[in-house]
């Protein structure tokens, strides 16, 4: 099963440096793209933890983190497949399907963290991790403490901020993962089987962010699965 997994990654990696060097030789510009990405190391229902890029290139300067909250499970399970079954066309080119289905208003809506009461463009820039960093996303059992995001440095520099919803309330403020997110809301996909209304699921995937310095095109790894939250409401 390796071997056909590590078959499947070198042809795409193959296929793709076959392409960019067949339209630099046809005198075409090559395709830029992110070849680095997020590690998942380990996620449960309330917490979840991954690991920052191993390898960068010059052209990266971070990570974003999008999320979407669902009435049902089995609906996020078939979204996250949906990502990685278009993501694992043979030569696709890695970051293609960010803008095109993962954040389209007509594909998967998923939207940008808040963090600490902002929407940063990347979410975490490469500065706050380094390479192979760990970074975990809690939301804590008692609904009066917010979830949060920490960088897992040495002990005396580990970082933790506030996360949210990046939708607004009636108050102009940005939601909170604690406030029941309702049918219509931008971030919510609800469900006309929801097998238990005081349960949701937030779903989040990161994703490597970069600049062609060339053409000063955004640039987009693919995406990764990095956890799925269960909310009780």
């Amino acid at each position: 099963m390796h071997f056909k997994f590590l078959s499947h990654l070198l042809g795409r990696i193959g296929s793709i440096l076959f392409l960019v060097s067949t339209l630099s030789s046809c005198g075409i510009d090559s395709i830029a793209f992110l070849g680095s990405k997020v590690t998942l190391a380990s996620s449960g229902p309330s917490s979840s933890v991954f690991l920052a890029p191993s390898v960068t290139e010059d052209n990266y300067l971070g990570v974003f983190l999008f999320y979407r909250i669902y009435a049902s499970e089995v609906l996020a399970e078939t979204d996250k497949n949906n990502v990685y079954n278009k993501q694992n066309v043979l030569n696709a080119v890695p970051g293609t399907i960010i803008e095109s289905y993962l954040l389209s208003p007509g594909g998967l809506k998923y939207k940008k963290l808040t963090i600490d009461g902002d929407v940063p463009i990347p979410s975490l820039y490469k500065s706050l991790i380094p390479i192979n960093t760990l970074v975990s996303i809690d939301f804590p059992t008692s609904t009066s403490v917010e979830p949060k995001i920490t960088i897992l440095k040495e002990a005396s520099a580990t970082i933790s901020y506030i996360i949210s919803r990046s939708i607004t309330g009636t108050t102009g403020s940005y939601l909170s993962f604690r406030d029941k997110a309702l049918d219509g809301q931008d971030d919510y996909l609800a469900s006309t089987v929801d097998p238990d209304p005081n349960v949701d699921y937030i779903q989040f995937f990161a994703v490597t962010y970069g600049i062609n310095q060339n053409s000063l095109q955004e640039l987009y790894g693919d995406a990764v699965y990095i956890g799925r939250i269960t909310l009780n409401l």
